[in-house]
């Protein structure tokens, strides 16, 4: 029977989808081993879902699960591993799920985001840039494509939701999802995305102070 495959471990920085495919790589070729979090969260997946398959290599918990079954069971693995603060890689699908709990990135230092889970950090404008100009080029997929740019505080964040080349949705938050707020503007290009996020990058307040902003009620969602 075809088997869906992901990798868990315990997060210590930021890695870029070709970078947590490498890491995979070395580690499902080493010695099993036992790591309380990954073998506790093994535990538990033999217990919630049945007939996945599991192994625990050095600093990797590998699960396998049966093709039909494979979207819940997945579903659940990704919320679990969350809750124990680890990552998952998703390799069919070539995504990356980092926990809630960010810890384990550097204090104070920006990282950016991309909708496939990597994670970059201390960008440059450019790299920023190059990411926006990307979503334009992606912008006809099912799921409109989406990048973050953290701040390095805890809950602080830039984030950009492209619909087509002329139809963005820009939002940022500050500190927790009470603060969080959605632009108000019409339409704008990438261009005026490109001038935003260096902006934010550098620590100025333009990005903010020149657009107009709506808060976000999630109760109402």
């Amino acid at each position: 029977m075809k088997t869906y495959t992901m990798f868990v471990w315990k997060p210590v920085a930021a890695l870029t989808v070709e970078e947590a495919a490498a890491l995979v790589e070395a580690r499902a070729a080493g010695p099993e081993a036992e790591a309380p979090e990954l073998g506790r969260l093994a535990q538990r997946l033999e217990r919630e879902v049945p007939g996945s398959d599991r192994e625990t290599r050095e600093g990797l918990l590998v699960a396998r699960f049966p093709e039909p079954e494979a979207a819940d069971a997945c579903g659940w693995l990704v919320e679990a591993a969350d809750e124990a603060g680890l990552v998952v890689f998703d390799p069919q699908n070539e995504e990356l799920y980092w926990p809630s709990d960010e810890s384990f990135l550097p204090p104070g230092t920006p990282c950016l985001e991309l909708q496939d889970g990597s994670l970059y950090l201390a960008p440059n404008p450019e790299w920023v840039c190059e990411a926006l100009r990307d979503l334009v080029e992606a912008s006809d997929q099912d799921e409109p494509p989406f990048l973050i740019l953290k701040s390095g505080r805890p809950g602080w964040f830039l984030q950009a939701l492209c619909l087509d080349a002329t139809d963005w949705q820009l939002e940022y938050q500050e500190g927790s999802l009470e603060a969080h707020f959605v632009c108000t503007d019409d339409r704008f290009g990438v261009e005026d995305l490109e001038v935003a996020f260096a902006d934010y990058l550098a620590g100025g307040q333009a990005w903010k102070t020149s657009r107009s902003w709506e808060r976000v009620d999630f109760e109402d969602e």
